[in-house]
């Protein structure tokens, strides 16, 4: 059985500052990513699987690094940098 993986890189995601005399500009966040545009890219990629014959087995998440804040209760993040695809030929 001969097994395919494919690497969908997450974009970051955006949002608006706004200015302190007024106005605004888009700025780039590196704390959350861009969900909509790397569901579809996923997408894409496991269809391009499944035209060469895949079937996929596997959508694996990879984060980019974690931090922690220490509170009172502790908190804790990490972004997601991407996903993994893995599947096996039919």
């Amino acid at each position: 059985m001969k097994y395919k993986s494919v690497f969908v890189h997450a974009p970051s995601g955006t949002y608006e500052k706004e200015g302190f005399l007024g106005g605004s500009e888009t700025k780039t966040s590196p704390h959350w990513i861009d969900a909509t545009s790397l569901a579809e890219q996923t997408t894409i990629a496991c269809n391009q699987l499944a035209d060469e014959g895949y079937e996929v087995v596997t959508v694996t998440e990879i984060t980019r690094g974690t931090n922690t804040i220490y509170t009172a209760g502790g908190a804790g993040w990490s972004v997601t940098h991407g996903v993994l695809v893995t599947a096996k030929q039919n």
